[in-house]
């Protein structure tokens, strides 16, 4: 699930230390319902999303299509593959794929005569609706709200400027529990945000104090770009 929800942040190119305001799972099998639910605060930990839900209505957040496979109908039904293919695209999708999921077979009328599909002979494809994106598997689907606040806006740009400077720790091979003076540089919002999240960046990054200004000459320091911003670090032993 968890993959499926990484996949789907893939597809609307979010990256993982953006934080999202919600998932919705859809299980292909219900009764794993329950025990999943309990590991909810892992799945959003991993997912970096603040709410995680269950729900068994994914037409609220995709639409699917039923596909023929034709490599492998073709050779199986010759001259019929056509009429199987127009049969199994006229199914009514959403019942198509729960049929599908829950006994592995779909089953249309050709030419009078009852005719089954197997898994491996149908592609079941789904188009997230807009404001989500959707990433499916044998475990079912998961869709992420792609809908940006200014309030997650900020906060992953917060993440991304933490990031940097772990960075940059790591560059000067800084010890795990040693404890700097963090300087920064850069346009208003960053040095907006380096103020409202202060607390936040000093825990994360062990920092004692920041400050809103170039460090002392000689300091090595690093220049990243976080959300189209040009931002200049520097940290010293505190």
């Amino acid at each position: 699930i968890v993959s499926l929800g990484r996949a789907a942040r893939t597809a609307a190119k979010l990256k993982v230390r953006q934080p999202l305001a919600r998932a919705e799972i859809i299980l292909a099998r219900r009764e794993h319902t329950e025990w999943l639910q309990s590991h909810s605060a892992l799945i959003a930990e991993e997912l970096n999303i603040k709410q995680v839900g269950f729900t068994t209505e994914a037409e609220q957040y995709v639409t699917y299509q039923i596909k023929p496979d034709f490599k492998a109908i073709g050779p199986k039904f010759g001259k019929l593959a056509k009429e199987v293919a127009a049969a199994l695209t006229a199914l009514e999708p959403t019942a198509a794929r729960k049929a599908l999921v829950e006994t592995g077979m779909l089953t249309v009328t050709v030419a009078g005569q009852a005719v089954h599909l197997t898994e491996q002979e149908v592609a079941v494809r789904l188009e997230a609706k807009p404001g989500w994106s959707a990433a499916q598997g044998r475990g079912g689907v998961v869709v992420v709200k792609t809908e940006l606040t200014p309030e997650l806006r900020d906060e992953g740009l917060c993440r991304e400027l933490i990031h940097q400077v772990q960075e940059l720790r790591k560059s000067q091979k800084l010890a795990y529990e040693a404890r700097v003076a963090l300087y920064v540089t850069g346009p208003a919002p960053v040095l907006d945000i380096a103020a409202r999240y202060a607390n936040t960046i000093q825990n994360e990054c062990l920092a004692a104090i920041i400050h809103h200004s170039a460090p002392p000459a000689g300091t090595e320091t690093q220049t990243a770009r976080i959300e189209g911003h040009e931002v200049t670090l520097g940290i010293v032993p505190a």
